[in-house]
C-alpha cells in the first residue's frame, strides 16, 4: 500500500476511497490520466468495477489521435445518468441548457 501513488495514498489517509478502488486506479500510472478517475471515483461512488472499466477508456484517451468524440459523448452521457445532478435544480437547469444546445446543434447538421 505504501508503494502507491501519493494522491491516491492522501486520499485513502482521508477515508475518501477504499483500498481495493485504490489500488485498482493506481494501474494508471499516468498522474495526468490518473487524477480525473480519482476525482470521479470518489464524486461519483464508483464501483471497483466501474473504475477498471473505466481505465482502458482512459488511457486510450490520453493518446492522441486515437479518443473518439462519439466515445466522449458516450461516456459523458453514462456518467450523466448516474450522477447526482438530478438531486440539484441548479445543476438540472445547466444540463437542460446544454442538451438543448446540443439538440439545436444536431438538428443545425440535418439535411435540408
Amino acid at each position: 500500500m505504501l508503494n502507491l501513488p501519493e494522491d491516491i495514498l492522501d486520499v485513502l489517509r482521508q477515508g475518501k476511497l477504499e483500498a481495493s478502488k485504490a489500488k485498482a486506479i493506481a494501474r494508471v500510472k499516468d498522474e495526468e490520466t490518473r487524477k480525473p478517475l480519482l476525482e470521479d471515483a470518489i464524486a461519483y461512488n464508483l464501483s471497483r468495477t466501474e473504475i477498471k472499466r473505466q481505465i482502458p477508456q482512459l488511457e486510450q484517451q490520453s493518446k492522441p489521435a486515437t479518443s473518439s468524440i462519439k466515445d466522449l459523448a458516450d461516456e459523458t452521457f453514462r456518467r450523466l445518468k448516474k450522477s447526482k445532478v438530478w438531486d440539484d435544480s441548479k445543476k438540472q437547469a445547466k444540463v437542460e441548457k446544454l442538451l438543448t444546445q446540443l439538440k439545436a446543434l444536431i438538428e443545425d447538421d440535418k439535411p435540408k
